[in-house]
């Protein structure tokens, strides 16, 4: 029943897309972005509501957006956890205990339209947005991040060096090509060129640069903080060779190529591998 419904639903915005496409290919290429901007309800459960509201710390209002965030307070330096599409704050429990035994301040939010954060639609630059009011607040030394708010992140990184609060990046599996991740959402609704070219002049309208100036490994470029870079060899979401290409142009990233984790990159394996590099970069990590 729910492939069914799936099909329809990509049968009905596709012909509806691409037959607006015939009289009017802006029009069509903003309902193609509307659609592409909103993320499927994920449901939380309650008692996973419950948790982050026992550690909801507040909403920064971005823009028109009121973004939920958290913190699990100790003394020491100060982290972001920033979770992927379609996911919420609730991905990074495993993590908060080590995390707070090495004595670290620790704080996530919810995207734009994810979690408790408010919003019908999400882009990675509103991501970024969000991330850059978070770091200026609490003045934010390293950040986690995963999938697409590994992206924004880099985004973030990116636009912003000073004042230089951030430190360290540990980026999961980041969305690389934005060309390429595009074309797998056009592919999916079976969109057609009239549409796609659409769609691209309205991203150059609005963003000011073609879709590569926003490719992960031509952002790194600018980034000047170190960090860690972990992909898993057999990501069936976003390809292993865009990290690749990130770490080739981020001298003062290390990078880890594991298999057998997928894109989600779950598990007592990978936390390990973050937090042996939170010991070795971050002297005043204690373990309390």
């Amino acid at each position: 029943m729910k492939n069914l419904v799936v099909k329809l639903t990509i049968f009905i915005y596709s012909n509806f897309i691409n037959g607006l496409s015939v009289f009017n290919k802006k029009q069509a290429a903003n309902a193609a972005m509307r659609v592409f901007q909103k993320p499927r309800g994920k449901k939380i459960t309650s008692s996973n509501k419950a948790y982050l509201l026992k550690y909801k710390a507040g909403d920064l209002l971005v823009g028109s957006e009121s973004i939920a965030y958290y913190n699990w307070p100790k003394t020491g330096k100060k982290i972001l956890l920033l979770h992927g599409w379609e996911s919420y704050s609730y991905r990074w429990r495993p993590y908060i205990k080590d995390l707070q035994k090495l004595n670290y301040n620790v704080f996530a939010l919810d995207a734009p339209a994810h979690g408790l954060s408010s919003g019908k639609k999400f882009s990675p630059t509103a991501y970024a947005d969000a991330i850059k009011s978070m770091v200026e607040k609490e003045k934010i030394e390293l950040i986690i991040a995963h999938s697409v708010g590994a992206y924004a992140a880099i985004i973030y990184a990116s636009e912003n060096t000073t004042p230089r609060y951030l430190e360290d990046l540990i980026l999961l599996a980041p969305t690389g090509k934005l060309q390429d991740f595009m074309n797998q959402f056009f592919d999916f609704l079976k969109l057609n060129d009239k549409v796609r070219e659409g769609f691209r002049e309205n991203f150059i309208r609005t963003y000011g640069h073609d879709l590569d100036y926003f490719d992960s490994d031509n952002l790194i470029k600018k980034v000047t903080c170190r960090g860690l870079l972990i992909h898993d060899k057999e990501d069936k979401t976003l390809p292993f060779k865009d990290s690749e290409d990130i770490a080739a142009n981020w001298p003062i990233g290390k990078f880890i190529a594991t298999k057998g984790f997928g894109h989600r990159l779950k598990g007592p394996f990978i936390k390990e591998l973050i937090l042996n590099y939170l010991k070795k970069v971050n002297k005043s990590a204690v373990s309390i």
